[in-house]
């Protein structure tokens, strides 16, 4: 069942959090990024129906269906980062989210945050909300290198990797958590749909933040 862990591991000592589409509402940010982007290009706005539909595609698949070669990624990456950073005033955290935290924290859960946001923009961002539960903060990293940001941070951290989950809410999160050979867990409400990330096998799917600790903690408490 979805709803299940399907790994055989020990106990979660540490979760590595995605943050856009993870803990933070900023999907509505990055679309309007794209079409600001494709409006200096004179190319038409995405569309409902089409964003529906990049939702359901990977990272590569996306990039063809906007018709993007790999030599213009890092401009239109960087122009996308660049408006989302001026403009992250408007990203609030997704509902439940801080509980959830709090409830891992207090159950000696180690928190560590890996985005590709600048690091001033999530601090902000941690201040408006009032967040101080996180042991480290990786900002700045690069959109396909989750698995060597990963291997960092267990090396940094000295974690477990058998004891640890990256949970995110793209299909490159789940494949950078097994390129990284820990545990993956994959959010129903952010970039990605979750018909694709299914696809994927992550070891657990959440439908809801507050699933996040519910599912986490009570697995430690079978070990």
């Amino acid at each position: 069942m979805e709803n299940k862990s399907k790994r055989g591991r020990g106990k979660i000592e540490a979760v590595i959090f995605d943050f856009d589409g993870t803990l933070a509402d900023s999907f509505h940010l990055f679309i309007k990024a794209v079409n600001s982007i494709r409006e200096k290009e004179r190319e038409k706005p995405l569309g409902k129906k089409e964003i529906e539909q990049l939702r359901n595609m990977e990272a590569r698949e996306i990039l063809t269906q906007l018709g993007l070669s790999m030599w213009k990624i890092p401009l239109y990456a960087k122009r996308a980062r660049d408006y989302m950073n001026k403009n992250f005033r408007g990203v609030f955290p997704f509902q439940g989210t801080e509980i959830m935290l709090k409830q891992l924290k207090n159950n000696n859960i180690r928190l560590i945050l890996l985005t590709s946001n600048k690091k001033d923009s999530v601090e902000s961002f941690f201040k408006k909300c009032d967040w101080s539960k996180f042991d480290l903060l990786v900002a700045g990293a690069g959109p396909f290198s989750k698995s060597r940001e990963v291997r960092k941070i267990i090396k940094k951290m000295r974690l477990d990797p058998k004891k640890t989950i990256l949970i995110g809410d793209e299909t490159r999160d789940i494949e950078g958590a097994k390129k990284a050979g820990i545990c993956s867990g994959a959010v129903a409400w952010g970039y990605n749909g979750k018909e694709i990330l299914l696809k994927k096998d992550p070891d657990y799917m959440f439908n809801d933040p507050s699933e996040i600790a519910q599912k986490l903690i009570n697995d430690n408490e079978k070990q």
